[in-house]
């Protein structure tokens, strides 16, 4: 195929597979980076304190390396969902390393380059860029469309539809909440979608009735996919039902609330070492979402990813309960356009829901879902719904369908 051939010639465009090791990178680190020699007498990577966004700000200059002015490099900044963005330092390597490991997860769910794919996106960073001329040559020799998410409307979505069954991509790329609500709006109105490969959904929580909802709508497989600005694709599904396999940019941990490492099978928080970034490397970073670790044989797998951690609710005794307890609550509910549960306080919760317009909510059904919620947070709960017009995404553009305010 020429466009293959073409891809495979253009500079910018290259891949390039990587070959570093966490061994490398731990000891370049304490060579090379200001910040990281203070563990130069390191034996294992828990020597090294956990990275944080906040010691990130603070120690941006430190965490380079002293030969930066050496390589190529390009500032990118973390997506915003849990608080103020970062910015970063990343360089070509980095980006080249990136775009094989991107390329071996389309590979996963049956893609392969030049083949047509349409990719669902939400950033305005991104959606900007795509508007310039270059961007849109790249997309026609590429053979793929960009749809900006950022701004879902139904008048949109219908157009989004259309593009979809004319295009018939063999792949489709995109944010979980984007794919979740075209997903919704082919099964409401009896579309038919045909002759699409697969669908790879990625930058939010993948719940399993989202999953059901894109693959009855889209008659296809869906490949969860986990990663982040700050260390680029973590961890993808690979067809073999094991969960999302780590990828070999990335070496990952998953701990308790006071660092210790959780068992095999036992939910905690993510931490993230990016073996692909020499320029800033990041080591034993706290990403901010919740998951579960698993190995089979030498490969690791992130088994579940929960969600991130303002995504779980908090109650007064400890515990955190996953955001899929309350967004299931809703699903199946025709007077329900979209939602949100915002934890204010451990006994007091906002729900925050779009009506359909020619649906009310039923007393029966908002006294069951109120019940539910007590059942999980406790009978003192006060809960507050609110009827809107519309609901923002994040500044990132992602969605998100739970959110907790408490720290």
């Amino acid at each position: 195929m020429w466009r293959r051939w073409l891809i495979s010639q253009i500079p910018s465009w290259k891949a390039q597979r990587p070959d570093t090791s966490l061994d490398q990178l731990l000891d370049f680190a304490v060579k090379h980076v200001p910040y990281y020699k203070q563990f130069k007498d390191y034996k294992t990577l828990t020597d090294f304190s956990f990275l944080t966004k906040d010691i990130i700000r603070k120690e941006s200059k430190s965490l380079l390396t002293d030969d930066i002015q050496k390589r190529k490099w390009y500032y990118n900044t973390s997506g915003g969902s849990t608080g103020e963005p970062i910015r970063l330092v990343q360089d070509v390597q980095m980006s080249r390393y990136s775009k094989w490991v991107r390329a071996e997860t389309h590979r996963w769910a049956g893609y392969q380059p030049g083949q047509r794919l349409i990719k669902l996106w939400g950033s305005s960073s991104e959606s900007a860029q795509y508007k310039q001329l270059k961007a849109k040559v790249g997309l026609w020799i590429r053979n793929e469309i960009f749809l900006d998410t950022f701004e879902l409307s139904e008048e949109k979505i219908c157009s989004y539809v259309g593009i979809i069954n004319r295009f018939k991509p063999r792949l489709i790329v995109g944010y979980a909440s984007s794919l979740y609500s075209i997903s919704q709006y082919v099964l409401n109105h009896s579309i038919e979608i045909k002759d699409i490969g697969a669908i790879v959904s990625s930058a939010g929580t993948l719940y399993p009735e989202m999953r059901q909802a894109m693959e009855n709508a889209f008659h296809c497989k869906v490949f969860n996919r986990y990663g982040s600005r700050e260390v680029t694709i973590v961890a993808a599904e690979d067809g073999s039902d094991k969960g999302l396999r780590v990828t070999p940019i990335a070496y990952v941990e998953v701990v308790r609330a006071d660092g210790s490492p959780c068992e095999e099978g036992e939910i905690g928080e993510i931490v993230v070492t990016s073996l692909s970034n020499f320029a800033m490397p990041l080591i034993r970073y706290r990403i901010g979402d919740m998951g579960v670790l698993k190995k089979h044989g030498s490969q690791t797998y992130l088994e579940k990813v929960v969600g991130r951690t303002v995504e779980l609710f908090k109650t007064k005794d400890g515990r955190l309960i996953d955001g899929e307890y309350f967004t299931h609550l809703t699903y199946f509910k025709n007077w329900i356009k979209n939602f949100r549960f915002r934890q204010i306080d451990y006994d007091y919760i906002v729900i925050e829901i779009v009506l359909c317009s020619t649906h009310k909510p039923p007393e029966n059904e908002l006294s069951e879902v109120e019940a539910d919620v007590k059942k999980m947070m406790g009978d003192d709960v006060r809960i507050n719904w609110k009827f809107v017009d519309s609901i923002e995404p994040l500044p990132s553009g992602k969605y998100v369908y739970t959110i907790s305010d408490i720290k």
